[in-house]
């Protein structure tokens, strides 16, 4: 693997512009150099001097723009996600799912898509896996979890709003891939199950909800510039 600081820089054919090796040629052929992004240096004066590319102006603005992109994407940041709370007479609504470790219990839940606010990436998440709808009511936290694993060779940062709300209509629809079935389960029940939990989250949250914590959805704020990003 990669190591997340390096990004591999392929020449287009026979230009002298450079860009990501998703754009234009596979990893690993003789025009390919490797940078390493987390070095604080001239990385236009780097390839200029190992003749990558030659010091034209318009190549210089090329190169320096790839660069910059390419650099920002290597930036850290964690993968914001979205949970539904959801409780019933002293149950809560769970989802079975496989996983690339198994089959787990989680909440209704996913990833926030571009253009989409938090409690629209909520009510989505809950009716594509429960068949549900869900209309948010309040924010129960904000929770930052990391999951690692050296055998699938994966280590992310999770930053989840999770919300509980009221459970409307269910509609006849198939659920999101890989969930199983949708199942109403107790608190003591999620405790015993705990090894068998997408996240250790699962539990926290249910637990935060049971002690009465709620926020209201004021505290969240979507900027209209957030919606454009569907169209970009």
């Amino acid at each position: 693997m990669q190591h997340p600081h390096v990004r591999t820089l392929v020449r287009k054919g026979d230009a002298d512009e450079w860009a990501g090796p998703d754009c234009f040629a596979e990893k690993g052929s003789k025009d390919t150099i490797d940078l390493d992004f987390s070095q604080r240096t001239n990385i236009l004066a780097y390839l200029l001097q190992f003749g990558a590319v030659q010091p034209r102006p318009h190549t210089r603005k090329t190169v320096k723009c790839l660069l910059l992109k390419d650099a920002m994407s290597s930036i850290w940041k964690p993968s914001v996600t979205v949970a539904a709370i959801i409780e019933r007479d002293q149950r809560f609504l769970l989802v079975e799912e496989q996983t690339a470790e198994g089959i787990k219990f989680n909440q209704p839940a996913g990833h926030l898509d571009p253009g989409e606010s938090l409690l629209a990436a909520a009510a989505r998440e809950a009716l594509e896996e429960t068949a549900h709808e869900f209309i948010p009511d309040a924010l129960v936290g904000v929770y930052l979890s990391r999951y690692q694993s050296s055998r699938l060779n994966e280590d992310v940062t999770y930053l989840r709003f999770a919300f509980t709300g009221t459970l409307g209509a269910l509609h006849d629809r198939a659920l999101d891939e890989g969930i199983l079935r949708t199942v109403w389960m107790s608190h003591q029940e999620i405790l015993a199950t705990q090894d068998r939990h997408r996240s250790p989250l699962v539990l926290k949250c249910v637990e935060d909800y049971l002690a009465g914590q709620r926020f209201p959805l004021s505290v969240i704020h979507t900027h209209p510039s957030v919606h454009l990003a569907a169209n970009d």
